[in-house]
């Protein structure tokens, strides 16, 4: 089944956050620095992670932001891994929502 890069992202991410016995709020609160129902929306898919929540979460829990945004299939940092031809649309999709969260400092 095609799943959105939003929702790939959320259960990477949620299955790191439950790999490490992380509640919800604590996850929230450490990692996201934002409410307990925020990051459940954000793990649901629902919500869309921003870079800045997906580089807390890659540091968190010690992997790629590769892995996190299905770059990669595997979670070790600097694994390299060529771009698979089933993945091209989401190396696509990911670019434009790094571009979308872009502020003028990044720049």
């Amino acid at each position: 089944p095609n799943r959105t890069i939003d929702k790939l992202m959320a259960d990477r991410v949620d299955r790191l956050r439950r790999q490490a016995n992380m509640t919800q709020q604590r996850y929230a609160a450490e990692v996201l620095h934002c409410s307990q129902g925020t990051a459940s929306t954000k793990l649901a898919g629902k919500t869309r992670m921003s870079s800045s929540d997906v580089l807390n979460s890659a540091k968190a829990f010690n992997v790629s932001t590769d892995y996190i945004y299905g770059l990669s299939d595997s979670p070790e940092p600097g694994c390299q891994e060529g771009v698979t031809h089933e993945r091209e649309s989401v190396v696509a999709v990911s670019y434009t929502h790094l571009r979308a969260h872009e502020t003028s400092q990044d720049l």
